[in-house]
């Protein structure tokens, strides 16, 4: 994390960092049992890999948490992005004994500032996740309150596809 938020500040531009918790995931363990709560946890992963831009950087932090680290990122995209991962997370499933598995996160938005270590924009980041949780739960903070939910009046969010990776191999 030094490393990216040195390249970020080389370039003076600034680094977000989205802390993710998965809301309510001892009950998944406890009901489903562990490996559908690794599954869970890979659909969580999966859904933060595909949700973010090729230069941004998805980390599992440990247990059920997750880190987004978003180089060169403004404070409304921040917003937006770290909204575009809770939807895309709340709007997926896992088929477990014929239903479907759904999961929410909770997840506090921040920007690293000037004067501050990863380490303090990894404890306010953590904070506002917290609050999120205190909130209701499947909710972002970002450093000036609640993000919005597109059912709230926000615009509309477009999910761009990555690319896929190259292979190699070529159609004949």
């Amino acid at each position: 994390l030094e490393s990216l938020l040195e390249a970020a500040r080389a370039q003076d531009k600034a680094l977000g960092i989205v802390f993710i918790d998965v809301d309510h995931f001892k009950n998944v363990n406890d009901t489903y049992g562990h490996r559908t709560g690794d599954a869970v946890l890979r659909m969580v992963g999966q859904n933060l890999a595909h949700g973010l831009r090729g230069t941004d950087v998805p980390i599992r932090w440990g247990g059920e948490e997750f880190l987004a680290i978003l180089p060169g990122v403004t404070p409304e995209a921040l917003r937006f992005v770290a909204e575009r991962l809770r939807m895309l997370v709340e709007h997926s499933w896992l088929e477990v004994e014929g239903e479907q598995l759904r999961v929410t996160i909770s997840a506090g938005a921040v920007r690293v500032a000037d004067d501050e270590t990863v380490e303090q924009a990894l404890d306010r980041a953590d904070r506002l996740m917290y609050d999120s949780k205190h909130a209701g739960r499947n909710l972002v903070i970002a450093e000036d309150g609640p993000v919005k939910r597109r059912e709230d009046g926000t615009k509309q969010l477009h999910i761009s596809p990555r690319p896929p990776k190259q292979t190699g191999l070529r159609g004949a």
